[in-house]
């Protein structure tokens, strides 16, 4: 198995109630100071709680395609490229340099996860660039913040654990 000198990863943040959220992708260099000439991404937004609205790009070193799902349809196409496909023209990014590619325009009426695949990444000459996707960042994901009767509940057990320890 190959290192992945690039790390792609999603953003999480914490479900406030309905309304629009924005999440970003990010891609790191880890093993080398890496050129991104173009790559491609799948986002699926097939949990019905999420509503994709759109996206923007924020490496301008590159030209983006983006194509929108269609009615029924939950995958959403992203991709970048250099325009030129020259040495020099893509997005350089340093050794441990993380770096905003996409940020991500959804409407959520609950916590829910959208998948994150990166189908390819290639440099500035068209030559296939090693990646993985973080396992614990593969999604866009709005997580439920608990609620303050839960919050109690689990402050109660907690104290009858420790005084049935006590006890003991």
């Amino acid at each position: 198995m190959a290192h992945a000198d690039l790390v792609f990863s999603g953003e999480s943040t914490l479900f406030s109630g309905p309304g629009e959220y924005s999440l970003g992708i990010f891609a790191t260099a880890t093993g080398t100071s890496e050129e991104i000439g173009s790559y491609n991404m799948t986002l699926n937004f097939s949990d019905p709680t999420f509503d994709f609205q759109g996206v923007t790009f924020d490496a301008p070193e590159l030209e983006v395609t983006f194509s929108p799902p269609f009615t029924g349809e939950t995958n959403v196409q992203v991709g970048a490229t250099d325009g030129d496909m020259v040495a020099g023209g893509g997005l350089n990014i340093g050794l441990g340099e993380t770096v905003r590619l996409v940020t991500v325009f959804f409407n959520a009426t609950g916590p829910a996860d959208a998948s994150l695949t990166v189908d390819a990444v290639f440099d500035a000459e068209f030559g296939t660039l090693p990646f993985s996707v973080s396992p614990s960042a593969a999604s866009l994901s709005v997580t439920a913040i608990p609620e303050p009767s839960s919050c109690v509940l689990m402050l109660g057990l907690a104290g009858l654990v420790v005084s049935r320890r006590r006890k003991r």
